[in-house]
C-alpha cells in the first residue's frame, strides 16, 4: 500500500496545479470553457467511483487509439491513465487500505527493476545527447513512456484493481475495436470528413494523420480476432457464440482490407492456438491442413491474386515465398527494404561498444532536416536514421534492444514472462472453464505472440502486459485453492475459505 502521508501532500499539490490551469483557461472562449468544464466533470466522476471502475477507461483508450496534438502528441491511453490515477489517488489518500490487493502475490523484484531502469534511461539519453529545448527532451521521454505506462498500470492494478470487472472489460474492449473499425471503413465513403475533434485537437484513428487510413484496420482486426477466439474458447451461451462468430468474420474482413502481412499471420496463429487450447484435435488438423493448402495454392498460382483488390493482394502476399513470381510481392518490396534496413541499423548501433551492448544507445531527438531532403535516396536513408534515433524500429526486439540494451530486453522479457508462465500453467492444467479459460488464454497467448513476432513488428509490451497481468490476478482471485467463481468481496468475508485466501 501507498502511505497517505505521501499521497495527501501529492494530491493537494496536483489539485492546486489543476485549479490554476483551469482558472487561467476557463472563459477564454466558448470551446475551451466547454472542454475544461467537461474535464472537471470527468475528474469529479472519477473521484466518486475510482475505487470500483478506475481502470476500465484504460481498456477503452487502448482499443480506440488516437491522440491529442498540441505541437506534440499525447496518446489516449496516457490521458486515460493520468485521469484514472487522478481519480484514484485522492481516494487512496483518504483510505489507503487496499481491499483488492490483500492476499495477492507481491510483484517480483525485476518488475521494479524494469520500471527503474526505463526511468533512468531518460536522463541517460538526455546526458549523452545534450538536447536543446523541451521539444527534443520530449522526443526522448516519448520513446520510453511506451514501456513505462503499462508498468505503472500493473503496479496500481495489483493493489486497487477489482478483477471481477475483467470479463466486462474484455467485452468492452472488443466493442471499441468494432467501433474503431467501422469508423475507419467510413473514411472510404466519407473521405473528406473531419477526423480531428476541435477544441481538444483529438486526432481520431483511421486517417492519414494517424497511421495511414485503412492501415488502421490491421490493429482493430487483429484485436477483434484475438478476443473472439478467446471468448469462444470459454464456450459461452449460444447467443454469445453466434455473435462472436459474426465478429470473427468481420475481423477477417478488416485484416484483408488492412493490408497488414504480419498481423494476418498472427491472426492465423491465434485461430490455431485457440483450437489447440480447446483440445479439438480434429479441428486443429483440419485448420492446419486448410492453411497449408492455401499456401500451396498461392505459391503455385500467384497470379490468382490479380483479380482482387490491391490491399487484399498485399495482405496475402506474405504467404507467397517466391518474391519474383508475383507483381504483388514487387509492390511491397519497398516496405521490406525499409524494415530490413531498420533491423540492420539497430544491430549495427547495438554492437558499437560494450556500453551500447549492455545499456543501449539511448534515444536521440528527431532531426527534422530529414523531411526537407530533396534527393529521394538521401531522404530515404535520412528517414531511416531518424526513425532509429527515436527508437522507431517497428520491431519489438530492436525497439528495446538497441536503445535500452541487453539489460533492458532481459528485464522486459522477465517481467512479462513472470505473468505468462503462471497463466500458461493454469491453462494447461485443464481445470479452467468459462471466462477463466478465456482470460488465461489471453494472458498466455498475447505474450507468446509478442515474443514470436518481436523481430518483425511491435514495440514495448503494452496491451500484452495488460492481458497477462490482469489475467494473472483474475486467476488468483477466482481460482484459489482449486475453487472457482469467487468474487473479490467473497474473499474478504469471514468464511473459512476467506482465511485460506488471505494466507
Amino acid at each position: 500500500m501507498i502511505s497517505s502521508k505521501v499521497l495527501i501532500p501529492l494530491v493537494v499539490g496536483v489539485a492546486c496545479l489543476l485549479a490554476v490551469l483551469a482558472g487561467t483557461n476557463l472563459a477564454v472562449d466558448a470551446n475551451q470553457t466547454m472542454v475544461f468544464s467537461g474535464l472537471i466533470a470527468m475528474i469529479g466522476v472519477l473521484l466518486l467511483f475510482a475505487r470500483e471502475f478506475w481502470w476500465l477507461g484504460l481498456f477503452v483508450a487502448v482499443g480506440f487509439g488516437g491522440y491529442l496534438y498540441f505541437g506534440f502528441k499525447i496518446y489516449s491511453h496516457e490521458c486515460l491513465l493520468a485521469l484514472a490515477l487522478g481519480g484514484l489517488l485522492p481516494s487512496i489518500a483518504i483510505n489507503p487500505t487496499s481491499e483488492f490487493g490483500r492476499g495477492r502475490p507481491l510483484l517480483p523484484w525485476f518488475f521494479y527493476a524494469t520500471l527503474i531502469y526505463l526511468g533512468l534511461e531518460i536522463p541517460y539519453s538526455v546526458a549523452i545527447n545534450d538536447p536543446h529545448g523541451m521539444i527534443e527532451i520530449g522526443n526522448i521521454v516519448r520513446a520510453y513512456t511506451f514501456g513505462i505506462w503499462p508498468l505503472v498500470f500493473v503496479f496500481f492494478f495489483r493493489l486497487y484493481g477489482r478483477t471481477s470487472y475483467l470479463p466486462f472489460a474484455l467485452y468492452l474492449l472488443q466493442s471499441i475495436y468494432i467501433f474503431r473499425a467501422l469508423l475507419t471503413i467510413g473514411t472510404i465513403y466519407f473521405p473528406k470528413a473531419t477526423m480531428v475533434l476541435p477544441a481538444i485537437n483529438f486526432v481520431l484513428p483511421g486517417n492519414d494523420a494517424n497511421g495511414g487510413g485503412l492501415d488502421d484496420l490491421r490493429f482493430s482486426g487483429h484485436g477483434m480476432c484475438l478476443l473472439a477466439c478467446a471468448i469462444l474458447l470459454g464456450h459461452p451461451k449460444p447467443s454469445v457464440r453466434f455473435w462472436q462468430c459474426i465478429v470473427f468474420a468481420f475481423s477477417l474482413l478488416c485484416l484483408l482490407m488492412g493490408g497488414g502481412r504480419g498481423l494476418t499471420v498472427a491472426s492465423m496463429l491465434v485461430i490455431i492456438a485457440a483450437i489447440a487450447a480447446a483440445r479439438m484435435w480434429k479441428a486443429l488438423t483440419a485448420a492446419t491442413f486448410a492453411v497449408i493448402c492455401l499456401i500451396v495454392f498461392l505459391n503455385l498460382f500467384p497470379r490468382s491474386l490479380d483479380v482482387v483488390d490491391y490491399r487484399v493482394q498485399r495482405t496475402l502476399s506474405v504467404l507467397i515465398w517466391n518474391g519474383d513470381s508475383s507483381e504483388t510481392k514487387m509492390r511491397v518490396a519497398g516496405s521490406d527494404v525499409w524494415h530490413d534496413r531498420l533491423r540492420e541499423i539497430g544491430f549495427e548501433r547495438w554492437i558499437t561498444s560494450p556500453r551500447t551492448f549492455v545499456f543501449g544507445t539511448g534515444i536521440r531527438p528527431w532531426n527534422a532536416s530529414a523531411v526537407r531532403e530533396t534527393n529521394w535516396a538521401l531522404k530515404f536513408e535520412a528517414l531511416l536514421q531518424g526513425a532509429a534515433d527515436t527508437g522507431g524500429y517497428e520491431s519489438a526486439l530492436w525497439t528495446i534492444l538497441a536503445p535500452a540494451g541487453l539489460a533492458g530486453l532481459l528485464l522486459c522479457v522477465c517481467t512479462i514472462g513472470y505473468f505468462a508462465l503462471y497463466n500458461g500453467r493454469r491453462l494447461l492444467s485443464g481445470q479452467l472453464s468459462g471466462m477463466e479459460r478465456t482470460v488465461a488464454f489471453l494472458g498466455v497467448y498475447a505474450p507468446i505472440e509478442w515474443a514470436l513476432f518481436s523481430p518483425v513488428q511491435g514495440g514495448y509490451p503494452a496491451i500484452e502486459l495488460l492481458y497477462a497481468a490482469t489475467a494473472f490476478y483474475y486467476l488468483h482471485d477466482h481460482c484459489l485453492s482449486g475453487s472457482s467463481q469467487i468474487s473479490n468481496h467473497q474473499a474478504e468475508d469471514d468464511s473459512p475459505y476467506a482465511e485460506t485466501a488471505r494466507s
